[in-house]
């Protein structure tokens, strides 16, 4: 899979301490990720948060990659489950 969000320009791979980092800051806002259908606005939030700590993604790369972390997921547990 590929971690760019598209177009020509290619973005460097997520490290797996950037992607820890992601991922927690995903998780405290997961409450309000659940409340909303639109969540464009948590993206940017996510986007500015992962800034702070040093890494530079947009909100739209954030979005691409909880979509592939979360595709990677179902197919790993169909895979561990025995599921075709």
């Amino acid at each position: 899979m590929s971690v760019d969000s598209g177009g020509g320009d290619r973005f460097p791979q997520w490290s797996v301490q950037e992607t820890r980092e992601f991922l927690m800051i995903r998780a405290e806002l997961d409450p309000t990720f659940m409340e909303t259908k639109r969540n464009k606005v948590l993206w940017e939030v996510i986007s500015t948060k992962m800034k702070e700590r040093g890494y530079n993604r947009s909100g739209e790369q954030c979005k691409c990659k909880w979509k592939n972390l979360v595709t990677r997921y179902k197919v790993f547990m169909m895979h561990v489950e025995g599921k075709p």
